[in-house]
């Protein structure tokens, strides 16, 4: 059972090079549910947490859309949303993460808004709009295009590693095991849990993937122990 994620199984040595080296099919594993690194990285923005839609992006394709909360970080970015995305980034692949600020305003609307502000003669257009640090890193790098408020584009430069992940994507292969769980190639040896090529989202899908397998289990042995001794 379990895996290396969140530093939680207490072992150091990999629980799929185990069942690599019993000659198991294993998934290879990666880590899910984790904070992104990014390009740039605004570091004046650490600890700023914003609302808003914000896209996984492949080539301008969308791959995932999430509404939520975003924090910046100082290597990058993180936040629910953010964990959530992570699940749908495959290693050798580039995104970008595009953060919509203000998703219940259309273009034309935000514009008009915009514009309403520098009528009124404010020195900083964005103040009010955007939280401060952000409002004044758009003025400090000269950023007027309006446009980025609703696609404010960040490179994904990857995921941050086991240590801080919620879960890991892959692991033991399900053709490998029975309907109970039970390893084909070694009666007797179950798998439960997130060392399976089984991943959730962030909610407790996986907390209770966990638990409902443990106790699939539990009853498969209950039921294989009373057949044994009738």
């Amino acid at each position: 059972m379990g895996s290396e994620a969140g530093k939680l199984s207490g072992v150091n040595q990999s629980r799929y090079e185990i069942l690599k080296k019993l000659h198991l099919k294993v998934i290879e594993p990666s880590p899910s549910l984790t904070q992104m690194y990014t390009k740039p990285v605004y570091k004046s923005l650490k600890g700023v947490r914003v609302k808003g839609t914000f896209t996984l992006l492949e080539n301008n394709q969308i791959i995932s859309k999430e509404q939520g909360e975003l924090l910046f970080t100082d290597y990058g970015v993180s936040g629910i949303a953010v964990m959530q995305l992570s699940a749908y980034v495959l290693p050798g692949h580039h995104y970008q993460l595009s953060i919509d600020f203000f998703p219940e305003k259309d273009n034309k609307k935000l514009h008009e808004y915009i514009e309403l502000q520098k009528n009124k003669a404010y020195n900083h257009v964005y103040d009010g709009l955007l939280p401060v640090k952000i409002s004044q890193l758009l003025e400090n790098e000269g950023i007027n295009d309006i446009n980025l408020l609703k696609d404010f584009r960040l490179d994904i430069a990857g995921l941050r590693n086991y240590e801080t992940a919620q879960v890991m994507k892959g692991g033991l292969s399900l053709k490998e095991v029975n309907d109970d769980l039970e390893l084909v190639k070694y009666p007797h040896i179950y798998a439960v849990g997130e060392i399976l090529n089984v991943a959730g989202m962030c909610g407790g899908y996986n907390l209770h993937f966990a638990l409902s397998s443990a106790m699939h289990v539990c009853k498969a042995i209950e039921r294989n122990k009373h057949v044994k001794n009738t």
